[in-house]
């Protein structure tokens, strides 16, 4: 009976199956322009708006960057005040610490000059006292004792004039 009808629907299946086939080959082709058009248009429109967007960007950098120059270059400002004013406050502290150095110098030196020209305070062993006693009152007697008063101003002059070439010295 399959055969009875195959003979008889044999060339009406064939040709609606060719038909089909053309069809659904027709349509297949459709559908893949179809696809293939709205992937290149979706392409188009990625990348304008991506070239729009990278333009736009460029321009915001171009209005903004002057903006951005002169704040980076106010706060190197600020930063370089900040170093002239700790290097000025270090300069100060040093002053100070000079100034306290010399005034303690002063101080001990003018507390130093309290020579009376006794012998009093000298060490000697007895055995050497007397004759240091007979040399020292021949030196006072004689005037000796003013003479080296006399060198001892002329000393620390000297000394005080040196300390001046070498505080004053430039290298």
């Amino acid at each position: 009976m399959y055969d009875f009808l195959n003979s008889l629907f044999g060339g009406t299946y064939n040709f609606f199956n060719s038909l089909f086939s053309v069809l659904f080959g027709l349509l297949s082709d459709l559908g893949n322009k179809i696809v293939s058009g709205i992937s290149s248009f979706a392409n188009f429109i990625g990348t304008t708006l991506n070239n729009l967007f990278e333009a736009l960007k460029q321009v915001l950098v171009w209005l903004f960057q002057p903006i951005y120059d002169f704040i980076m270059g106010f706060v190197y400002l600020l930063n370089k005040i900040a170093e002239l004013l700790v290097y000025i406050v270090h300069i100060i502290a040093r002053l100070f610490q000079i100034a306290q150095e010399i005034i303690s110098e002063i101080y001990n030196t003018l507390l130093g000059f309290n020579y009376t020209g006794s012998t009093n305070y000298y060490n000697i062993p007895s055995a050497y006292n007397d004759s240091f006693q007979q040399v020292s009152n021949f030196f006072s007697q004689t005037g000796f004792n003013t003479i080296a008063y006399i060198m001892a101003v002329f000393v620390w002059i000297l000394a005080a004039y040196a300390a001046i070439k070498i505080a004053t010295r430039k290298e």
